[in-house]
């Protein structure tokens, strides 16, 4: 009952979602029921599609998954990490495992407190949903390949699967002042 109520005000957050089946509206939910120019901030789901970028890039041997942030070159903001931090792996990244616990952009309030303490897990031995493993994901991607998260995503997945109003501009980067490279990306 609480959701649903939820649901109809039109002041409480939330997604559109609409999907197209045999080239005609086939189901679509939220508050602008079908109305598929409303263009909204992907949030979390940007993860999912960096990881399907990430994906072809190891495939085309551009990323190593085993690669460490060491051997990357990648550090932060002091405190610098440390070097167990620097052993955390880009497939520990695309796992929510990197043991990383800084501080960095997008973060809730929420996840900053219940953060793990620096240095209280391993690299690959612990998940938490830690966005400053995906910020990095970003900057190793166009690190890696040369190309920016956003004209990518429009190259190598917007345009094959025929998503008709997604342009690389629509793409935003948050600096988060770390080293000026790590930086949260909305799609």
């Amino acid at each position: 009952m609480v959701a649903g109520k939820a649901w109809e005000n039109p002041g409480v957050y939330r997604r559109d979602w609409f999907h197209v089946g045999d080239g005609r509206p086939a189901w679509s939910c939220g508050c602008r029921v079908g109305d598929v120019e409303h263009k909204s901030n992907l949030h979390s789901c940007r993860k999912s599609l960096l990881n399907s970028l990430i994906g072809i890039a190891i495939a085309e041997g551009k990323i190593n998954p085993d690669e460490t942030l060491d051997n990357l070159g990648i550090d932060d903001n002091k405190p610098s990490l440390t070097k167990e931090e620097k052993q955390a792996t880009v497939r520990d990244l695309l796992e929510a495992r990197s043991g990383v616990y800084h501080p960095t952009v997008y973060e809730t309030k929420g996840m900053e407190e219940e953060k793990p303490a620096r240095g209280s897990h391993a690299p690959g031995t612990f998940w938490y949903y830690n966005n400053w493993d995906f910020n990095t994901l970003g900057f190793i991607y166009e690190k890696a390949t040369g190309e920016r998260i956003f004209n990518a995503f429009y190259r190598r997945i917007a345009q094959p699967i025929g998503m008709q109003d997604f342009k690389p501009s629509d793409g935003e980067y948050i600096s988060s002042g770390i080293r000026g490279f790590l930086r949260m990306y909305l799609i």
